[in-house]
């Protein structure tokens, strides 16, 4: 079983809560945001998961598998450096980074490490993209 840490649980993260908590494959063990108005909110949905405002506290758990961020852009890289440092897998909301350089950094850590490093990539599946791509093939 993985246990996962969401970072972030606003507009976004609300979903990657839900998401994760319904998986039979996979332990949700912490919710995480530095606004505790939004922790407060979700503590009613999930009443087993531990809420934090540090992500420190989840990258340094050595029963964490992966973490998954949906925080502002502008912390994306240091969240996403902080757990590929980690060890931990990562599933990063778009947009990645805020730029080039920072995105290749991360891969080249995630390589380095032998870990995930995945990007949201929520609409490549939709219908309406799917039909699209297919109109243009």
């Amino acid at each position: 079983m993985r246990k996962i840490g969401v970072i972030g649980v606003g507009s976004w993260g609300k979903n990657l809560l839900r998401n994760f908590s319904a998986l039979n494959n996979c332990e949700l063990v912490y919710a995480c945001d530095i606004n505790k108005e939004l922790l407060e909110q979700s503590k009613e949905h999930y009443p087993n998961v531990k809420f934090v405002t540090d992500y420190k506290q989840i990258c340094q758990d050595p029963e964490i598998h992966a973490v998954a961020i949906a925080t502002t852009l502008s912390s994306h890289h240091e969240i996403a450096k902080a757990a590929l440092n980690a060890g931990k897998h990562v599933f990063v909301e778009k947009p990645f980074t805020r730029s080039v350089e920072e995105a290749k950094e991360l891969v080249r850590l995630a390589d380095a490490k032998n870990l995930v490093l995945m990007v949201g990539h929520l609409l490549k599946y939709h219908p309406a993209v799917l039909k699209i791509g297919r109109a243009h093939v």
